[in-house]
């Protein structure tokens, strides 16, 4: 019996495979404008950004309510002028 292999045929093979993954993965980057589309493709960058949405979404929220606060004030401090009038007059 007597085996036969092609070692430069097989290494050119496992290059393509692995330029396929690689391009494949580029693809799906340029496709999605995402850095990362899955975790496996930076844990480390996956928990910052996860980070990132919770401080955003926790500011979005702080915003809402100043802005909340603001209309009450306005509205108290219409409030005091009606009854500063009222006493002056």
């Amino acid at each position: 019996m007597k085996v036969n292999s092609n070692i430069a045929a097989l290494n050119a093979l496992r290059h393509l495979q692995q330029t396929e993954r690689d391009l494949g993965q580029n693809l799906e980057r340029l496709s999605s404008g995402r850095k990362l589309n899955h975790a496996a493709d930076g844990p480390a960058s996956l928990v910052i950004s996860e980070q990132m949405k919770s401080q955003i979404s926790g500011l979005g929220q702080a915003i809402r309510n100043s802005e909340s606060s603001i209309s009450m004030v306005q509205t108290t401090e219409g409030a005091l002028n009606e009854v500063s009038n009222m006493l002056i007059n």
